[in-house]
């Protein structure tokens, strides 16, 4: 079996050959960037969207319910948790592709998230992308990329945005 990959970080193609178990994370490193890049080679054979795992890290309130509900019609495996220290338990324990989240308005607690991904074997940190207040600021979006997010989504996202910004960050 082949599947074509494309690095998140510098959008090189390159062919994967062989499978790996329906569920189990390959880590390739780039050719190009030399960053690795975490696959489910088999999942992806599978019909792609339907085996990516997402967790959604959010302050429980109804929009952390639609998020999930949505995530999951589009396909994905999707695990909701409380931002904080119990974000970083379920990382390690569901070992997400991508990792959604929320950064209140003050913020730190989604930083020291970010913070604690940073300490991760390379091979078991999902991308992140952070969903932030619409006013969230510069000072702000320059530091979670700092840390290593993916992007960040404003809130209120729109159900179109939201998918695409997943399925981007996710293939």
């Amino acid at each position: 079996m082949t599947n074509t990959i494309v690095c998140p970080d510098c959008q090189t193609e390159f062919t994967l050959r062989g499978s790996v178990p329906l569920g189990e994370v390959a880590t390739y490193y780039c050719s190009i960037c030399e960053k690795p890049v975490r696959v489910r080679p088999a999942a992806m054979e599978a019909g792609g969207a339907a085996e990516a795992r997402v967790l959604l890290a959010e302050d429980g309130t109804p929009l952390t319910r639609q998020i999930a509900d949505l995530l999951r019609q589009a396909g994905y495996s999707v695990r909701t948790t409380t931002v904080g220290r119990e974000t970083l338990e379920v990382v390690r324990e569901f070992s997400p592709d991508l990792l959604l989240l929320d950064l209140p308005r003050e913020g730190s607690e989604g930083i020291e998230v970010l913070e604690g991904l940073r300490d991760e074997p390379a091979e078991r940190r999902p991308r992140v992308l952070v969903i932030s207040p619409p006013s969230g600021a510069p000072d702000i979006l320059s530091r979670v990329h700092a840390l290593g997010a993916h992007g960040m989504i404003p809130k209120p996202a729109l159900r179109e945005t939201l998918l695409f910004r997943v399925q981007s960050v996710l293939h």
